[in-house]
């Protein structure tokens, strides 16, 4: 199986794919980890970079929540399921904390949270 995310290098900058095309770049748990071990990686040695960019495989950015990801976790108890959304957004959130600038090259529908991903 292709890796949710990839990352490459263009001379200084750092282009973070989303790369689950089929679903849109859809996010789910497993977005959400391959996404913020990149972060962590350009985090720990960013001294040769000038920014990171991020962009999606296929026709769209993000198409946001996977909603049967998101219906599974409405069924979980109330207080599970608050822990793994705040570990979820955390993920995501944490491109924000990156010591460079970071922009987002939408390629197609960016739609609710994968929207918000690029603000």
């Amino acid at each position: 199986m292709a890796s949710l995310c990839t990352l490459k290098r263009a001379g200084r900058v750092a282009i973070i794919t989303l790369n689950d095309p089929s679903r849109l770049n859809a996010m789910t748990g497993e977005l959400a980890e391959a996404l913020g071990d990149f972060v962590d990686k350009i985090a720990a040695d960013c001294s040769e970079l000038g920014c990171v960019v991020v962009t999606g495989a296929g026709r769209a950015f993000s198409a946001g929540g996977d909603l049967q990801w998101l219906s599974e976790r409405a069924a979980d108890s109330p207080s599970r399921n608050a822990e793994i959304m705040r570990r979820f957004y955390q993920k995501f959130l944490k491109i924000r904390a990156l010591p460079l600038p970071v922009v987002c090259a939408i390629n197609g529908h960016a739609i609710g949270a994968g929207l918000c991903l690029e603000s």
